[in-house]
């Protein structure tokens, strides 16, 4: 994301952890729908937080990066 910002991840609006470049989340989620935010650390651009919903399926596996858009926001982005 950038020298000296980290990205704050939410799900279903509580915090889970905080990640500094280079390192990564796991974690397991109940079926059903959740709502997964990321929100930038310092918000120096004032970039509000973005969500993502997903539909978790039992015995599937998700995998997401967070990635600058267009835009240069961070956005949540689905894995192949």
């Amino acid at each position: 994301m950038g020298s000296g910002i980290d990205i704050t991840i939410q799900i279903d609006g509580k915090r889970v952890t905080t990640l500094l470049r280079g390192l990564r989340y796991k974690g397991t989620l109940a079926t059903g729908k959740h709502t997964i935010s990321l929100i930038p650390e310092p918000n120096l651009s004032g970039q509000g937080v973005n969500k993502t919903e997903i539909t978790v399926e039992k015995g599937h596996t998700y995998s997401f990066s967070a990635a600058r858009n267009k835009a240069g926001n961070i956005e949540l982005v689905k894995n192949p």
